[in-house]
């Protein structure tokens, strides 16, 4: 055996990791070689250190152990459950990342279309009621519009990638509906400030309370529509109930005899009591159905 192959084996030899035959031809060429009979003894050395640096290291303490262990808990902790500030800067951060996602004409189409039914409501009625109801035909439809397009493929050609990270769907989708309908909310909100202002009234609320509910409404129904079929069939579907509404309208004025069907839509035009809950539903069943969302859009191309 070779010198230099024995000095490789030294570790092991000392180890007595080798096996039988092979420790034997070592041991063999140890009588006879004094270069690997020094390296095996710097080997020695070293094992003896480490035995000696090991025995003389005192085990720690329970007391230095349990606040190890505490210390690497509160680590895991603070990791798998944020605190509440945490909570909300990711919230916060996953809202302004959405921004860029969202469509950028649907941020200057409802300012623009907004502006024209307050336009529309303060040229054409007398009266804060008159005007708050001609703006309660824009807000809603205006406001359904946009969220028809927060949502998909069609809408967002890096949903797909977004989808891989850890953000779940439904938090991506809730972020692009609070800025969307956020936003057509403060829209809707300065336009029957100015409303209350031009017409002398104090109190806005029962400006508001003529444009909320179906605003609610119509935006959760174009969500999930949007969801279910696309983006255009929401937005027609949303243009078809706003022109009922917009018919049943032109019964109120004097002299006219109103229809049936105007007057049930007038009336749940104005069922805050019962569009706000029905919003809330629609709402939830989008949010359980956005999961599946690619699921509803390969069906449709098949």
């Amino acid at each position: 055996m070779k010198a230099a192959h024995s000095m490789d084996l030294l570790p092991a030899y000392l180890n007595g990791t080798l096996d039988h035959e092979l420790a034997k031809d070592v041991r063999e060429h140890l009588q006879s070689c004094a270069g690997c009979r020094a390296e095996l003894a710097s080997w020695e050395a070293v094992s003896d250190a480490a035995v000696v640096r090991s025995e003389a290291l005192p085990a720690p303490s329970a007391g230095v152990m349990e606040g190890a262990w505490a210390k690497v808990e509160r680590e895991h902790a603070s990791l798998t459950e944020p605190s509440s500030i945490s909570k909300l800067s990711l919230a916060w951060q996953l809202l302004v990342g959405q921004i860029p996602l969202v469509r950028n004409k649907i941020w200057a189409a409802s300012a623009v279309t907004m502006a024209l039914g307050l336009a529309v409501s303060l040229l054409l009625s007398t009266g804060a009621s008159a005007a708050g109801a001609t703006f309660a035909l824009f807000a809603p439809v205006i406001a359904a519009v946009g969220v028809a397009f927060v949502y998909g493929p069609e809408n967002d050609p890096s949903l797909e990638i977004a989808l891989s990270t850890p953000t779940p769907a439904r938090l991506i989708l809730l972020a692009r509906l609070t800025l969307v309908y956020g936003y057509d909310l403060a829209l809707a909100l300065a336009a029957t400030a100015v409303l209350a202002v031009a017409n002398g009234t104090p109190d806005l609320w029962p400006l508001v309370s003529l444009w909320i509910g179906p605003m609610l409404f119509f935006s959760a129904l174009a969500l999930l529509l949007s969801l279910l079929f696309g983006s255009s069939t929401a937005v027609l579907t949303a243009m078809a109930l706003w022109g009922a509404r917009l018919a049943a309208a032109t019964y109120s004025a004097p002299g006219l005899d109103k229809p049936a069907w105007a007057e049930t839509m007038e009336a749940l035009w104005r069922a805050n009591a019962m569009l706000l809950p029905l919003a809330a539903l629609l709402l939830a069943v989008a949010l359980l159905l956005v999961p599946y969302r690619s699921v509803f859009a390969r069906s449709r191309t098949i």
